[in-house]
């Protein structure tokens, strides 16, 4: 008898082992895909710079930092048993928050493209929000997990739930909003409301919230001219082919050109004249002339 219970609590032990190992397979491999995928189509984007001062600094930076630097990350992260993230998980928001603040400061942060969005350290440059988003979710995930999918009432729900993603989304939106960069605010409130819904969240409140979203959005739109061209030209980008929907029509054109199955690798035209940043915003495009519908419809799936 004493046996038998010493290997169900062994074969228990081994199983939160595995559960606190962090280990999500199917994770791993979705992630490897989207990397070796990024890579792929990034080493065809990047063709149009060839000849230019900027070819090998940004292979260095996507190759060299991104990559293999991220991968080194990535295990360094895993190796820290997931007790000490929880523990350190102030401290990082804290700091990304300092970091975030820094983009203001003369001399650390830069200005460029009408934003404030980088600090500059030992002739590198690197954007605080990168870290604030991972900062951001990793402290409201410690802050809800207490009471992770327990049943509450709808006070101590909002108290205990509600409340602390309300405080960082506004914190959030400061931040972001001042530099400005509506777009990865967008990104990191979607991640914080993920959170709060996978931890248990009143749909009552998530309704609250969703209409606040909402009315908040509209006031972006109404005060920011840049945020309602944006709108604008989504809705219309025949608008305005030639100013603000200029990246969308020429994006739509070389989507449209990849056909079913694509021109084939490395065989963009759009990329070499007509699309603006086709190894950041438009890279998209490029991969949709070079793989066509079906290989996007693999690479979104």
């Amino acid at each position: 008898m004493f046996a038998k219970l010493f290997k169900r609590k062994t074969k228990k032990s081994k199983t939160l082992a595995r559960m606190e190992a962090g280990i999500d397979i199917p994770f791993v491999i979705i992630t490897a895909l989207l990397i070796g995928s990024g890579l792929i189509i990034f080493s065809s984007a990047i063709l149009m710079l060839i000849g230019t001062v900027k070819y090998d600094a940004v292979r260095f930076n996507q190759y060299g930092l991104g990559f293999i630097g991220g991968l080194i990350l990535l295990y360094g992260a895993y190796r820290v048993p997931l007790m000490y993230w929880r523990m350190s998980s102030f401290y990082l928001y804290v700091a990304s928050v300092v970091a975030m603040i820094m983009v203001f400061i003369p001399g650390i942060g830069v200005f460029h493209g009408g934003a404030h969005r980088w600090i500059q350290f030992a002739g590198f440059q690197f954007q605080p929000a990168e870290i604030y988003k991972i900062s951001s979710v990793l402290y409201l995930s410690m802050l809800l997990m207490k009471d992770f999918g327990k049943k509450m009432e709808s006070k101590e729900n909002f108290n205990k739930r509600t409340l602390p993603l309300l405080c960082l989304v506004l914190i959030s939106a400061v931040l972001f909003l001042l530099q400005p960069d509506t777009d990865t605010l967008v990104v990191t409130i979607t991640a914080l409301v993920s959170v709060y819904i996978l931890a248990g969240g009143h749909l009552k409140d998530m309704f609250i919230l969703g209409m606040v979203g909402l009315l908040g959005l509209g006031i972006l739109v109404m005060t920011r001219p840049y945020v309602l061209k944006r709108v604008q030209t989504f809705m219309d980008p025949s608008s305005d082919p030639t100013g603000n929907g200029y990246q969308v029509q020429q994006s739509l054109i070389a989507i449209g050109t990849g056909g079913i199955f694509g021109r084939g690798y490395g065989q963009s035209i759009q990329k070499f004249k007509y699309l603006p940043e086709p190894i950041g915003d438009s890279i998209f495009a490029v991969a949709s002339e070079e793989f066509g519908f079906i290989g996007m419809v693999f690479l979104i799936g």
